[in-house]
């Protein structure tokens, strides 16, 4: 596979499920334009002969007015058994979308490079992308850094306004837990930022919460807190110590996450 469809880890990668393979690419202009006011290149080379890497076509998208930012687009044979993973949903998918994820047919891949200097500009036009791809008609959007699959109900809501950090967050960082008594976030490695992590002694709840406002913040100002800073978020105050400090902050699932550390937030 060419180094252009390489990924690496503060690339920003999503899978989105299509009940089609290979589709004209103006129907992708037209609705971006449409949607965003905005003009894209959207262009699209199908394989003459697929190989066993099950790639049907690839391509990339441009942006007017942006010529450093570029997401490329490889189409793929369809996945096994896609659907078991549709609870992991924030917004669960309706029982149409259910059977269009199902009985997809092909998965169309969207990359676009990301790290701590292009982060949030990634991170907006791939937001841009996978809303037009949303309302094209793909069935699901899968990030495999975060190992979550989203609705497009979801996709919708968090796409209203792709500069906002909370939407990139909701979008592109997740959180998961151990059974001792830990959590931690996945997928802020992409944009070039260690992962967080925080004791759930206060309730799985709380800690979830606030790794997501401590991510939002992170991608809010693009840099990582200092060593010892001190964050107020809502009526408690915490420490932020570079870590990790839990027995064990390895995520097998997700093993590129965490390439820039794990900081701890304690209480």
């Amino acid at each position: 596979m060419s180094d252009t469809f390489r990924v690496s880890p503060t690339t920003l990668l999503v899978l989105c499920p299509a009940p089609f393979a290979i589709r004209d690419v103006s129907d992708f202009e037209e609705t971006h334009l449409m949607h965003w006011q905005e003009e894209a290149t959207y262009t699209l080379t199908p394989v003459e002969e697929p190989g066993e890497d099950g790639i049907l076509a690839t391509g990339e998208v441009r942006f007017e007015g942006d010529e450093h930012t570029v997401v490329t687009i490889i189409v793929e044979e369809p996945l096994d058994d896609i659907t078991n993973i549709a609870a992991t949903s924030a917004e669960p998918l309706t029982a149409p979308e259910m059977i269009l994820l199902k009985d997809h047919q092909a998965v169309w891949r969207f990359q676009v490079p990301a790290g701590r200097e292009r982060g949030r500009l990634a991170g907006r036009r791939l937001c841009q992308v996978i809303a037009t791809a949303v309302e094209v008609g793909v069935s699901a959007v899968f990030s495999p850094a975060t190992l979550r699959l989203h609705s497009p109900r979801f996709v919708r809501k968090q796409t209203m306004d792709p500069s906002n950090p909370e939407g990139l967050t909701n979008l592109f960082v997740s959180a998961w837990h151990d059974e001792k008594g830990w959590m931690r976030t996945r997928g802020l490695t992409a944009f070039g930022l260690p992962e967080l992590e925080t004791s759930t002694k206060g309730g799985l709840n709380g800690a979830y919460f606030l790794l997501m406002d401590v991510a939002a913040n992170m991608l809010f100002q693009m840099a990582p807190y200092p060593e010892n800073a001190r964050l107020q978020v809502g009526p408690y105050t915490y420490q932020l110590v570079t870590g990790p400090n839990s027995e064990d902050a390895e995520d097998d699932a997700a093993p590129m996450n965490g390439i820039f550390g794990v900081h701890t937030i304690l209480r």
